[in-house]
């Protein structure tokens, strides 16, 4: 029997650029440069080499981000809501905006 698709909103194939840093301090402070593989209404998704996500994780996500002060970006608060390991030694992060 096929697994059925629990999202409400339709995804898109979409690479653009993003950066996403920790919303929390407890949380370290970094940032993770990478780019959406799709995109909906409510959430990205992204593969990332970086380890420190987790489920519940707030971040804040810069999208698209071209540069530290480029007008077109806008800065969206989320929440880590998949992490998905893969055969690589990339992971694939699915963010829901709040």
């Amino acid at each position: 029997m096929p697994l059925m698709d629990r999202r409400h909103v339709r995804r898109v194939k979409l690479r653009q650029p993003i950066k996403v840093r920790p919303a929390s301090p407890k949380d370290d402070e970094f940032e993770d440069i990478s780019a959406t593989e799709n995109a909906s209404k409510r959430g990205i998704r992204f593969m990332t080499i970086s380890s420190r996500y987790f489920v519940g994780m707030r971040v804040y996500v810069t999208l698209p981000y071209a540069s530290p002060a480029s007008p077109k970006s806008r800065e969206y608060f989320g929440q880590v809501i998949r992490v998905e390991h893969t055969t690589t030694e990339k992971r694939g992060v699915a963010v829901q905006f709040l």
